[in-house]
This record gives C-alpha cells, structure tokens and sequence, in this order.
C-alpha cells in the first residue's frame, strides 16, 4: 500500500527554530560543572537519542501513525536533528537525580514530575509544529512512555555507577 506525504509546511519557521534550540542545550551540557565521567555523559546523552528514536518511529510508522514530525509526513533533516536534541533530557534527569540525592519516595515524585514535563513539554512543542498528531493521540497518551524510560534510565544509571565503580576499583588494585 503507497501512502502519499503529507505536507505541513515548507516554510523555515518556528518548528525548526525549537528544534535547533534544543540542540543548544548540549552547551549547558558541555559547560555545567562535570558530574559525571565521560563514558557515563556519553551514555546518558545516547539513551535519549535512543529511546526517542525508537518510540517515534514506534509510534509513527504507517500501521500505527499516531504522529508525524517537523514539516512532512517522512522524514527530512530536521527529524533527524530532533532525535539528536533528545539526548540532553537524559543527562538533565540524572544530572539532577543524583545532585540533590533523589532515592525512595522522593524517586516516585521526581519521576511522576519528570513525566508530566515531557507530557507538557511534547503538547507545547507540538503547538509549534514540532509534532503533528494524527489518529486521536493525545500527549497525554505519551505519559506511560516517559513514565517507563525514566523508571529504566534510574535503573540503568544505578547499574553504570556501580559497574563504574567496580573497574575503577579493578583498576585500583591492578596497579
């Protein structure tokens, strides 16, 4: 079955203007003061960049089409700077996990909050163009899958530091 493209727009406007200031926020990541060792950095910014891509395209492939990206129904360079913008929001969610020392209840709140910013941020960010929702998805629909990253992403963050922590004290005793 041939599916025909839709087309959004084919102005540069203010859908690619959101997606290049997301970029950007790889300087707040470059310049705030180092929390984390390179390897663990370079992790963190590839687990959103993954997860995003692969629930997007979940999500947008042509049996399920709940939404498009950007400016047309396929994809063009602009989606691909949108998967790449995705990567600081990990870093940013664990950055701040483990700064202020979020653990038990405090996890559940943190990321119940953090969820419901992605709800908020993805319905603002659709208001300019960004997303195109299709077949009666709602934000709100993408609540569970925030809600299941996240949960993953502290799981996974608890495992590299204490996987870090084991070939540092390999290392150690090594020398």
């Amino acid at each position: 079955m041939i599916h025909s493209v839709v087309i959004y727009d084919q102005q540069f406007n203010m859908n690619e203007i959101i997606v290049l200031l997301l970029l950007s926020t790889y300087l707040i990541v470059i310049f705030a003061p180092k929390r984390f060792s390179v390897p663990i950095t370079l992790i963190l910014l590839l687990y959103s960049l993954f997860y995003g891509t692969f629930f997007d395209n979940l999500l947008g492939i042509q049996r399920i089409n709940y939404y498009d990206i950007n400016d047309k129904s396929t994809y063009n360079i602009y989606d691909a700077l949108l998967y790449l913008a995705y990567g600081p929001f990990s870093y940013f969610f664990i950055y701040f996990y483990d700064k202020y020392q979020i653990r038990r209840m405090k996890t559940v709140f943190y990321l119940l909050g953090w969820s419901l910013f992605g709800v908020l941020f993805e319905y603002t960010v659709s208001r300019a163009g960004v997303f195109h929702y299709l077949n009666g998805y709602k934000p709100f629909y993408s609540f569970p899958i925030y809600l299941f990253v996240q949960i993953t992403l502290v799981m996974f963050f608890h495992w590299l530091r204490k996987t870090e922590n084991s070939i540092d004290c390999h290392n150690t005793t090594s020398k």
